[in-house]
């Protein structure tokens, strides 16, 4: 029990260190709902967690001092075993700060990753390895020297990802979040279910037209979230 109370005392003291640190990154409301992370309860919310929260717990390392395995890490085994990462990659929607295509860079031998993301830091240095776009992906977006697009999460940019991804060829892999009822850009969908399979079906539509080999859905529940990871598998 002591030990418990000593690594949540130190996962603690990490936070509130990186909040300190990244004050600037973050909006007045963003950085007061961290303050109220509890890390003790984050076991009863593994799945499934805020973009925002996930990212944070990862930065402070709190997966290492868990000796668990977080959904990055996992997401990045998988991209591994189908694609490989050493190779030009693009992310969508990196977040504030990028860690999964920080994580990615670090174990690239070879190649480059390039985020796209319109709030992006420079919380970790932009390097020729390492490229940010502080920029909203879109379809035009020239994606014509890269290997492979990627998305961890990002929700309303899964359908640009795929469209841009499959109308130039290029291989694609996205770990889903909700859509549906959102309130927002989603209203014409009736529900998260509806806004999935239809991402799905347009996935599938695109891979086949362009003759990019076939769609693989992967489940991701163990690891982080109760949606699925897409990507396309040539033949």
């Amino acid at each position: 029990m002591g030990e418990e109370v000593d690594l949540y005392s130190k996962l603690n003291e990490r936070l509130m260190k990186y909040l300190e640190e990244t004050k600037d990154l973050y909006i007045k409301e963003e950085i007061e709902y961290l303050k109220r992370i509890r890390l003790e309860k984050v076991k009863d919310r593994k799945n499934d967690l805020p973009d925002l929260y996930r990212q944070v717990l990862e930065e402070i390392g709190y997966y290492d001092l868990k000796e668990t395995e977080s959904g990055y890490k996992a997401f990045i085994d998988i991209i591994e075993d189908e694609f490989g990462i050493d190779k030009q990659i693009i992310e969508v929607g990196g977040g504030v700060v990028p860690t999964l295509a920080h994580k990615i860079s670090l174990k690239q031998k070879s190649g480059n990753i390039t985020i796209y993301d319109p709030r992006l830091s420079t919380y970790h240095k932009n390097t020729s390895k390492f490229i940010l776009k502080k920029e909203k992906f879109k379809n035009e977006t020239d994606v014509s020297s890269a290997d492979l697009i990627i998305g961890f999460m990002p929700c309303e940019a899964t359908q640009t990802i795929i469209e841009n991804a499959t109308k130039n060829r290029k291989d694609f892999i996205i770990a889903m979040c909700e859509g549906g009822a959102h309130g927002d850009i989603y209203d014409y969908f009736e529900s998260t279910k509806d806004w999935l399979n239809t991402m799905l079906y347009l996935a599938e539509r695109e891979i086949e037209s362009n003759n990019m080999g076939e769609l693989k859905i992967l489940s991701f529940k163990k690891y982080l979230s109760s949606y699925p990871i897409i990507y396309n598998k040539k033949k």
